[in-house]
Protein backbone atom coordinates (compact mmCIF):
# COMPACT_ATOMS: atom_id res chain seq x y z
CA UNK A 1 0.00 0.00 0.00
CA UNK A 2 1.23 3.08 -1.05
CA UNK A 3 0.92 6.44 1.20
CA UNK A 4 -0.17 9.72 -0.55
CA UNK A 5 -0.16 13.03 0.10
CA UNK A 6 -4.04 13.93 1.04
CA UNK A 7 -4.28 18.26 0.78
CA UNK A 8 -5.99 19.56 4.22
CA UNK A 9 -9.66 18.77 3.90
CA UNK A 10 -12.52 20.94 5.50
CA UNK A 11 -14.60 19.95 8.69
CA UNK A 12 -17.46 19.41 6.21
CA UNK A 13 -15.71 17.91 3.33
CA UNK A 14 -14.35 15.34 6.48
CA UNK A 15 -17.77 14.64 8.07
CA UNK A 16 -19.14 13.79 4.76
CA UNK A 17 -16.77 11.67 3.39
CA UNK A 18 -16.54 9.63 7.12
CA UNK A 19 -20.67 9.36 7.07
CA UNK A 20 -21.20 8.38 3.50
CA UNK A 21 -18.07 5.62 4.57
CA UNK A 22 -20.26 4.69 7.79
CA UNK A 23 -23.93 4.63 5.88
CA UNK A 24 -22.26 1.95 3.31
CA UNK A 25 -20.42 0.14 5.25
CA UNK A 26 -23.11 -0.54 8.33
CA UNK A 27 -26.37 -0.47 5.42
CA UNK A 28 -28.46 1.31 7.71
CA UNK A 29 -32.00 2.47 6.18
CA UNK A 30 -33.94 5.27 6.62
CA UNK A 31 -36.85 3.23 7.89
CA UNK A 32 -40.39 2.81 6.59
CA UNK A 33 -41.10 4.79 3.25
CA UNK A 34 -44.41 3.22 3.00
CA UNK A 35 -45.76 5.89 5.31
CA UNK A 36 -43.92 7.98 3.18
CA UNK A 37 -44.80 11.01 1.45
CA UNK A 38 -48.14 12.42 3.42
CA UNK A 39 -45.65 15.13 5.02
CA UNK A 40 -44.56 16.71 1.66
CA UNK A 41 -47.38 18.69 1.91
CA UNK A 42 -46.94 20.28 5.56
CA UNK A 43 -44.69 23.21 6.09
CA UNK A 44 -41.79 23.03 8.80
CA UNK A 45 -43.85 24.25 11.46
CA UNK A 46 -46.77 21.54 10.55
CA UNK A 47 -44.25 18.60 10.92
CA UNK A 48 -44.29 16.81 14.44
CA UNK A 49 -41.74 15.03 15.90
CA UNK A 50 -42.99 11.50 14.86
CA UNK A 51 -42.42 12.52 11.31
CA UNK A 52 -39.22 12.84 11.92
CA UNK A 53 -38.29 9.30 13.53
CA UNK A 54 -39.50 6.10 12.88
CA UNK A 55 -41.80 4.21 15.44
CA UNK A 56 -40.24 2.43 18.08
CA UNK A 57 -37.45 4.74 17.86
CA UNK A 58 -34.97 4.36 21.15
CA UNK A 59 -34.30 8.28 21.74
CA UNK A 60 -36.36 10.20 24.56
CA UNK A 61 -38.82 12.55 23.78
CA UNK A 62 -36.56 15.31 25.04
CA UNK A 63 -33.78 14.62 22.72
CA UNK A 64 -36.10 14.03 19.86
CA UNK A 65 -37.49 17.60 20.01
CA UNK A 66 -34.00 18.75 20.35
CA UNK A 67 -33.00 17.14 17.25
CA UNK A 68 -35.63 18.02 15.12
CA UNK A 69 -35.46 21.60 15.99
CA UNK A 70 -32.07 21.69 15.01
CA UNK A 71 -32.92 19.95 11.50
CA UNK A 72 -35.91 22.29 11.24
CA UNK A 73 -34.08 25.93 11.67
CA UNK A 74 -31.69 24.24 8.74
CA UNK A 75 -34.34 23.93 6.88
CA UNK A 76 -34.29 20.09 7.17
CA UNK A 77 -37.26 18.04 5.92
CA UNK A 78 -37.76 14.16 6.88
CA UNK A 79 -35.97 11.39 5.01
CA UNK A 80 -38.98 9.17 4.35
CA UNK A 81 -40.06 11.84 1.95
CA UNK A 82 -37.48 10.98 -0.45
CA UNK A 83 -39.65 8.36 -1.69
CA UNK A 84 -39.91 4.52 -2.20
CA UNK A 85 -36.98 4.15 -4.83
CA UNK A 86 -34.08 6.18 -2.94
CA UNK A 87 -32.09 5.27 0.28
CA UNK A 88 -31.32 8.19 1.90
CA UNK A 89 -28.69 9.17 5.20
CA UNK A 90 -28.34 11.74 7.44
CA UNK A 91 -25.31 12.43 10.09
CA UNK A 92 -26.34 15.16 12.57
CA UNK A 93 -24.03 16.72 14.21
CA UNK A 94 -25.32 19.01 17.37
CA UNK A 95 -21.96 20.19 18.68
CA UNK A 96 -20.82 21.62 21.98
CA UNK A 97 -19.57 24.69 21.24
CA UNK A 98 -19.90 24.86 17.92
CA UNK A 99 -23.21 25.37 15.51
CA UNK A 100 -25.28 22.07 14.82
CA UNK A 101 -23.82 20.40 11.13
CA UNK A 102 -25.80 18.43 9.28
CA UNK A 103 -24.91 16.01 5.98
CA UNK A 104 -27.13 14.28 4.16
CA UNK A 105 -26.25 11.59 1.37
CA UNK A 106 -29.59 10.49 -1.16
CA UNK A 107 -28.57 7.47 -3.22
CA UNK A 108 -30.94 6.52 -5.81
CA UNK A 109 -31.71 3.28 -7.69
CA UNK A 110 -31.74 5.65 -11.05
CA UNK A 111 -29.48 8.64 -11.17
CA UNK A 112 -26.86 10.48 -9.53
CA UNK A 113 -26.19 10.17 -5.39
CA UNK A 114 -25.24 13.28 -3.76
CA UNK A 115 -24.21 14.31 -0.58
CA UNK A 116 -25.31 17.91 1.02
CA UNK A 117 -23.96 19.59 3.81
CA UNK A 118 -25.40 22.11 6.18
CA UNK A 119 -23.83 24.10 8.69
CA UNK A 120 -26.68 26.34 11.19
CA UNK A 121 -25.92 30.27 10.70
CA UNK A 122 -25.24 32.05 13.58
CA UNK A 123 -27.27 34.58 15.24
CA UNK A 124 -26.61 38.27 15.01
CA UNK A 125 -25.08 38.97 18.65
CA UNK A 126 -25.94 42.49 19.94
Amino acid sequence: MVARYMPKQSTLNAVAFFFVAFALLNSCSTGSHSSGNYTAKLSLEGLAVSDYFAKGSEFELSTRARIVSSLKEMQERPLKEVGPKVSAYRFLWLRSFHQPLCVTAYFPDDGESYVTGKEMESAARS
